[in-house]
């Protein structure tokens, strides 16, 4: 169950993907860090938050994958070892036919690409089992989400990019209208929501967002949750106050499962980097996303600064045992509960030096 997307921006490809991925066993948790069901979706299948969707191919290449993930991620590979031969994702797509086709109906892969290399335009191709590629001049998606709210968000994405935000905030944006959305009864019963990563190449080069804060809170001014991101080597580190240390994610981006050997050398070289990462992560990350859980409304919150110091001028945080207290700053709090004049809508506040 996925929702990927990738549009255009000035001169730039961004894309991103949700973690939700479908498997043959019920979900470890209940629910996404993100406080959302994880929920049965057909007979033997299940979703749980557990990959990233979004691989680099080459420095300006990247892909987003969507279906049945072990034959997606074999494609890649393949992708990956042919490119500088073929030259573009583009020009690979007849021999991805060749080599693994015909497709079987019950096995539907679809990816999208993302290409900015040897100072050419940026360029997006969709490519799916069933229906071949095609070549998207401003934006595409591909993913479990239905027609219509996948092509309510695309309208959002792109009426954000009229605005003159920077490339970061242009990115956070898009995840937070994401995010925003995914809280609608129609995303959640599709399989799609929970974190949402992203990248973007420009020039020749793949830029992965910076870790970031989801922070949702009510209409009265209290904090509902928070959520903090972390990527890093393909791999997908979350921490949530919805499930305390049960929050806490780490995922790696890979179709075949990890033996008991890799697991073991994985939790001993990355577990307590990525705890006491995390236990500082809220209080000194430069992104933030505040969702209002009570009406669709998002406000964006980044610096390019100092991160102590602009951040402390904004938004402060205490940890008092294991409860996080907040003060914003009145800039701040009138962002987030000025009534928005459309829905939904969100709201980006850049921190300049």
């Amino acid at each position: 169950m996925t929702y990927c997307l990738a549009w255009k921006h000035r001169e730039a490809v961004y894309l991103i993907a949700d973690t939700l991925v479908t498997q043959g066993a019920p979900a470890a948790r209940k629910q996404t860090s993100l406080g959302e069901p994880q929920v049965q979706v057909a007979a033997q299948d299940f979703v749980e938050e557990r990959l990233i969707k979004l691989e680099e191919l080459r420095a300006g290449t990247a892909v987003a994958i969507a279906g049945e993930i072990r034959l997606a991620h074999d494609i890649v590979e393949f992708m990956r070892d042919h490119l500088e031969t073929a030259g573009s994702c583009a020009a690979l797509w007849p021999t991805v036919n060749a080599t693994f086709g015909p497709f079987h109906p019950q096995r539907h892969v679809a990816i999208l690409a993302v290409e900015s290399v040897d100072g050419n335009s940026p360029t997006i191709t969709r490519w799916s089992s069933d229906q071949g590629n095609e070549h998207a001049p401003r934006c595409a998606w591909i993913g479990s989400l239905p027609p219509d709210p996948a092509g309510r968000i695309a309208g959002h994405v792109l009426d954000l990019a009229r605005y003159p935000c920077s490339t970061e905030a242009m990115l956070l944006s898009t995840i937070a209208t994401v995010q925003l959305l995914a809280h609608h009864e129609e995303f959640i019963r599709s399989g799609v929501g929970g974190v949402v990563c992203g990248l973007r190449v420009e020039a020749g080069e793949t830029k992965w967002l910076e870790d970031f804060v989801s922070a949702f809170y009510e209409e009265d001014g209290t904090l509902d949750g928070v959520v903090s991101v972390h990527v890093r080597e393909g791999t997908l580190a979350i921490n949530s106050t919805y499930h305390g240390d049960e929050g806490s994610v780490f995922t790696r981006n890979r179709a075949s499962p990890t033996s008991i050997e890799e697991a073991k050398a994985w939790c001993i070289r990355w577990l307590p980097y990525l705890r006491h990462y995390l236990n500082r992560h809220v209080a000194t990350c430069a992104q933030w996303i505040f969702i209002n859980r009570s009406r669709p409304l998002a406000t964006v919150f980044l610096t390019h600064a100092n991160v102590a110091d602009q951040i402390a001028k904004h938004l402060g945080i205490r940890t008092e045992g294991e409860q996080l207290t907040f003060t914003f700053s009145p800039v701040l709090m009138a962002q987030l509960f000025e009534p928005p004049r459309s829905y939904p809508k969100v709201r980006v506040i850049e921190v300049m030096e």
